[in-house]
């Protein structure tokens, strides 16, 4: 039987006499621990390819299996006792308290006494946008609606709830240690903390809200567009409300300023970012351009988003970050490269 041996990943297929038992086992770890399998004959050709002959029994292949998962499980606390649960907690505290407020956004606003957003504003952020802008890019960009435009803004908005855990593992996977993750961790807890603050003191209307809302004589709000925005088409496509349903859920329906949808993508970027730095900006690009042709977000609360990270990363070089930047290496970000390391580095 034959088992190939590619570079210094291999594998190789052992049977019994009786042709009943076939097992996958790691070449690397079985070569390792040779001396302890005396059964195993092995002739290596000048083409790289392994010829394994018939054990005497299968038994003998679960027997060091065995031994291998038994000692490995022996080393696991030695393993845990590495792991940085220190450095872990404090990385984590500025996600962890804004992922509190978050959650609890209606139950904090109750308790200081600010009540149930009902009438967020909606004159600010357009007033901002012709200020910069001179126009309503959300509006130009809707009058090229089209069904596969529609799911080409989808697809960063689906990746956008699970692009921090995707990044830390890769990150983790990258540098075979978890302390990389921590500047990640600390920059983008404290965007999400100060741009969560930010909606919760100032709610603001995104423009689908803003494009919909009818008001009666008195003030009062008659009626209002669906949150899903732009995404109500897919939704019509699907025949079931699957973007109304994610964003019906959501504690924060007016928190268009800064957004976070924009802040997270720039993040990665200034943290090192994966494949490339160009894939890292044209993921920027991407969700800036989903968001706004989506009817989400003005193009000022992306410029907002963008404006918050690069200040926060800033403030962690400049002045105090608890943590090493990328292992003292110079930021990979070019945006970046000129900003030295923190004055106050421990």
């Amino acid at each position: 039987m034959k088992g190939t041996n590619n570079h210094k990943l291999g594998f190789i297929l052992i049977e019994d006499k009786k042709n009943t038992m076939v097992v996958v086992v790691d070449l690397l770890c079985l070569l390792r621990s040779l001396p302890r399998l005396q059964s195993f004959l092995f002739d290596v050709s000048t083409h790289g390819s392994l010829h394994v002959l018939p054990v005497t029994q299968g038994i003998h292949v679960l027997c060091f299996l065995q031994a291998e998962f038994t000692s490995w499980f022996e080393e696991l606390p030695r393993k845990i006792k590495k792991i940085p649960f220190k450095d872990t907690a404090l990385a984590a505290i500025p996600f962890l308290a804004y992922l509190l407020v978050y959650s609890n956004y209606s139950l904090l606003r109750r308790i200081i006494g600010l009540g149930k957003v009902t009438k967020p504003n909606h004159t600010f952020l357009p007033w901002m946008e012709v200020l910069v802008f001179h126009c309503f890019p959300h509006q130009m960009l809707a009058k090229f609606a089209h069904p596969v435009l529609d799911c080409v803004a989808a697809v960063p908005y689906l990746f956008h709830f699970g692009l921090p855990f995707l990044f830390i593992f890769f990150k983790v996977a990258s540098n075979r240690s978890i302390r990389g993750v921590f500047p990640f961790l600390w920059c983008a807890g404290w965007v999400n903390l100060v741009a969560t603050i930010i909606q919760f003191l100032f709610p603001t209307a995104p423009p689908w809200y803003v494009d919909s809302v009818v008001f009666s004589p008195n003030g009062d709000v008659l009626k209002a567009g669906a949150n899903e925005a732009g995404f109500h088409r897919l939704d019509a496509a699907l025949g079931f409300p699957f973007f109304h349903g994610i964003y019906a859920a959501s504690p924060l329906p007016f928190g268009a300023f800064p957004s976070l949808h924009v802040a997270w993508p720039a993040v990665i970027l200034v943290s090192g970012p994966w494949i490339n730095e160009k894939f890292a900006m044209f993921h920027v690009v991407w969700i800036t351009w989903a968001a706004l042709y989506s009817n989400h977000h003005y193009g000022v609360d992306a410029v907002g988003g963008i404006f918050l990270v690069f200040l926060v990363n800033f403030m962690m070089r400049k002045v105090w970050c608890p943590f090493p930047l990328e292992n003292g290496k110079k930021p990979s970000c070019h945006i970046c490269r000129r900003i030295s390391p923190p004055l106050l580095q421990v």
